[in-house]
């Protein structure tokens, strides 16, 4: 064979001890560099973290253009039997509206005294008290102030009261920023968010044919009905008081006030990942503020 064909070896530039060294043990250095396996780990998980990290926000951005669709839809979707049930029992229990003859609705009031004011005493028998005022309803007897909200409403401020009390408490004290001098009472916000609500949901239907009632629906299949939405006026609390601070709002800016919350909330339900629920959404705000 032609060793012509062949490259001079010096061409290779590879670095021997002298090819006529008597003592040659071979090559000096590796032809490639050693490699650092603590290098080659590190960056096997920063490629797994970005892998990672794209396939999420492939996912979100299908979930986002899902809502989006949803949104935009005027169809109604097919609820599964438990959503369906669900759906039709916190549509009856919004119908309900607040008996001060109906023993069981005192009871109620009684257990938002005792959580709401943080006390062992019970609350007064004719239930007039004006201690009342302090917590946000406009006169000693907040019977008078449950109108369109119902007993629904008393039912969310006690879970608000009970569940997530440090919030409860923040936000009826008015703990949080600079308040206003004529600021908004806190309980009665209460009773208009949760009728706010029950209309962004259009409860008053068999099944939901709003946007953000077609999002609710999708979590009755792993939530109660009403803790759901009870969750959701707790995170409209917590909004409209920031909104409140941010705009630094007075008592005549309320209803201005109520229509922000009432559209931030609904673009809020939207940016939900699959499987989170209200819970999320509250988090989310409270860290948030």
């Amino acid at each position: 064979m032609n060793s012509s064909a062949f490259p001079a070896t010096s061409g290779l530039h590879l670095r021997r001890q002298g090819m006529g060294d008597r003592q040659g043990t071979g090559l000096r250095e590796p032809l490639l560099p050693a490699v650092d396996h603590r290098h080659a780990t590190g960056i096997l998980q920063v490629l797994a973290r970005i892998r990672r990290y794209i396939i999420e926000l492939l996912a979100y951005i299908l979930y986002r253009i899902q809502s989006l669709l949803l949104l935009g839809s005027d169809s109604t979707p097919q609820l599964s039997p438990t959503q369906s049930s669900r759906w039709l029992a916190l549509k009856r229990r919004a119908s309900i509206q607040y008996d001060a003859a109906d023993a069981t609705h005192v009871a109620l009031l009684g257990r938002l005294w005792i959580a709401g004011f943080q006390t062992e005493e019970a609350m007064p028998r004719r239930v007039k008290a004006e201690c009342w005022k302090d917590m946000g309803w406009q006169s000693d007897d907040p019977g008078r102030d449950f109108r369109g909200g119902g007993l629904l409403s008393l039912e969310c401020l006690v879970y608000a009261a009970e569940e997530h009390p440090a919030t409860f408490q923040s936000l009826m004290q008015k703990r949080d920023g600079k308040r206003s001098d004529w600021e908004y009472p806190f309980a009665a916000a209460g009773v208009n968010l949760t009728f706010m609500l029950a209309g962004l949901l259009g409860l008053s239907r068999a099944s939901p044919t709003t946007p953000a009632g077609r999002i609710f629906a999708s979590f009755l299949e792993d939530s109660d009905g009403f803790e759901a939405f009870a969750s959701l006026v707790v995170a409209a609390q917590v909004l409209l008081d920031r909104i409140w601070l941010e705009k630094r709002a007075s008592y005549m800016e309320f209803q201005a006030v109520l229509r922000e919350t009432q559209e931030q909330l609904e673009g809020q339900l939207t940016q939900l990942l699959p499987g989170q629920g209200p819970e999320v959404l509250l988090l989310r705000l409270k860290d948030d503020s």
